[in-house]
């Protein structure tokens, strides 16, 4: 297959169960952190991953939320075989609809150099809630479809989807990490 799927085990997350060990309080996004790093062989138990996140935020004095700059801080910091670079939308156009096409070749590119991504997105068949955080694992370029790891309370699995569907719903006001 043409492509940058490289068929790795994503592994630190498939004994994990969202229901029985709590994605409220564990959190998607270092879920989908930890899948992406166990492709890099660095096998994390998501809370460690979650530590981590707070731990960097509260020494960058970030109190409420954990931005997507601190997150990549904390994921070059904690695991010196990665590097992770925060993308936000506003910097692709408005962020709005019309500027779709530039964060699809944007995160093309990306995936196309073989690097994995985190993205944050809003309400859709991949999240539960209007706040979701999935990762992508690799393209196929015949097609353009990316493969997909979502671990959450009802969708806990991996596919194949078309790049554009995780373009169209994207939360416009956040971004993606990219990790390589």
């Amino acid at each position: 297959m043409p492509g940058t799927y490289n068929h790795a085990e994503f592994s630190s997350v498939d004994a994990y169960h969202p229901v029985r060990d709590g994605l409220a309080g564990m959190g998607c996004g270092p879920i989908a952190i930890a899948t992406v790093l166990s492709g890099y062989d660095i096998n994390k138990d998501p809370a460690k991953v979650g530590t981590e996140l707070m731990d960097t935020a509260r020494r960058l004095g970030i109190k409420r939320t954990i931005r997507l700059s601190s997150m990549a801080k904390s994921i070059t910091d904690n695991n010196k075989a990665v590097t992770a670079k925060a993308h936000y939308f506003k910097n692709y156009g408005s962020g709005k609809s019309g500027d779709e096409k530039l964060v699809y070749n944007e995160l093309k590119k990306e995936l196309e150099q073989g690097h994995y991504i985190v993205i944050y997105v809003g309400a859709c068949r991949w999240a539960n809630s209007n706040n979701h955080f999935i990762s992508l694992l690799g393209i196929d370029l015949s097609n353009n479809k990316v493969f997909i790891g979502n671990k959450n309370k009802s969708k806990n699995k991996y596919e194949w989807s078309d790049l554009m569907d995780v373009v169209k719903v994207r939360k416009y006001n956040q971004g993606w990490l990219e990790i390589y």
